[in-house]
């Protein structure tokens, strides 16, 4: 079996209450549909700011699909909080969190985030390891 990396979801947005991200690599919301079907097998979170003076704290993902059980995954995540000038790599944080869900082409996979402590210009990036 192969295996490939894709963007799910991606934001720049500063919601304190449940909001949909980005499908794929686009500027515009919605469910994101993996290129070919069997599963899920792990989802990476990069999470950084977009400024000198960016924060980003704490943070939840919400991905679902009616392909799983349960339906509703809510990841847990924290950030790299206020970036100072001059900020440099290590104000950025990833996290891969295993899932093993399975997937197909044409089942979407909704994701949605909140972000908690006044966000400022954060941004979120969400990858998946599919396996084919």
């Amino acid at each position: 079996m192969a295996t490939y990396w894709d963007q799910m979801f991606n934001t720049t947005g500063t919601s304190t209450s449940l909001a949909d991200m980005n499908a794929g690599i686009t500027a515009s919301t919605g469910p994101f549909r993996p290129r070919a079907g069997s599963k899920l097998m792990a989802v990476k979170v990069l999470l950084s700011g977009t400024a000198a003076t960016s924060l980003v704290a704490h943070v939840r993902i919400e991905l679902n699909c009616t392909l799983w059980s349960p339906n509703l995954m809510r990841l847990g995540y924290e950030g790299a909080h206020l970036l100072t000038a001059p900020a440099n790599a290590g104000n950025n944080v990833s996290f891969v969190d295993p899932v093993d869900q399975p997937v197909d082409k044409v089942t979407d996979i909704l994701g949605q985030y909140i972000l908690f402590d006044s966000p400022v210009t954060p941004r979120i990036l969400v990858f998946g390891l599919f396996q084919v």
